[in-house]
């Protein structure tokens, strides 16, 4: 690195992403209290809820790294180095991000068919349908983001010779090769958090009753023992 390193610990992208991982890690760990103490079930909904935290911790693991070389910065102000291991990384994130987004989807709807397992077949393979096409999609778009230039390499070293044919496939899959990849990351990020937070709302809902009647338990009996002046 630079005797005078940039990093990319101070910019939004960085900033919002955890913010967001930190919401996402309650409401996990929420819905783990929920399955393994209140309905004493896990189903494959929770496994795959918990894999996709997984993939999104991870690529939230690549961008703080990223953003160590320099993620979100000027390439100006980094050296080659830098600027190579920034782009390496912020790529990986999305890659992984990618992967994230599609089975948080798939985990939404598996949640959903557990709800609804006496419905009609048609309406659960049509909820299935939608979540599998969706995940398909992210996971061509994931191997896209690495097959986008000949050698791959390329992709975060711009001095190697080759070419990047594959970034017009990119863009029909809703992605951009963009120069400020952390509008990108920050894009992403927030759609793959958002997806996991919606599919945990409804699971953790018997939680939040739960500590909401837990605590107008404890506070009603502190209140009790205050009135006949009792030890708290």
């Amino acid at each position: 690195m630079s005797d005078h390193p940039q990093t990319g610990f101070d910019q939004p992208f960085f900033i919002v992403t955890w913010v967001e991982t930190g919401l996402a890690l309650v409401l996990l760990s929420a819905r783990c209290f929920t399955s393994w103490k209140i309905v004493q079930y896990t189903g494959p909904d929770l496994i795959l809820t918990i894999i996709t935290f997984t993939f999104g911790i991870a690529s939230m693991v690549m961008a703080t790294v990223g953003a160590a070389y320099g993620l979100g910065t000027p390439s100006a102000t980094l050296t080659n180095n830098n600027d190579k291991d920034a782009l390496l990384f912020g790529w990986t994130n999305q890659f992984l991000a990618l992967i994230a987004i599609g089975l948080g989807k798939v985990a939404l709807v598996a949640f959903i068919d557990h709800l609804q397992k006496h419905e009609a077949k048609s309406k659960r393979a049509f909820l299935w349908f939608i979540a599998g096409s969706n995940f398909i999609v992210n996971m061509v778009a994931a191997i896209l983001v690495f097959v986008q230039c000949s050698p791959a390499k390329k992709l975060w070293d711009e001095r190697i010779p080759g070419r990047c044919p594959g970034r017009k496939r990119v863009q029909t899959f809703g992605y951009i090769q963009a120069r400020a990849l952390a509008e990108l990351i920050l894009w992403n990020q927030t759609e793959m958090w958002v997806v996991f937070i919606v599919s945990c709302m409804p699971p953790t809902t018997a939680f939040f009753r739960f500590a909401y009647r837990e605590s107008a338990s404890r506070v009603s009996s502190i209140l009790h023992r205050i009135r006949t002046g009792e030890e708290v």
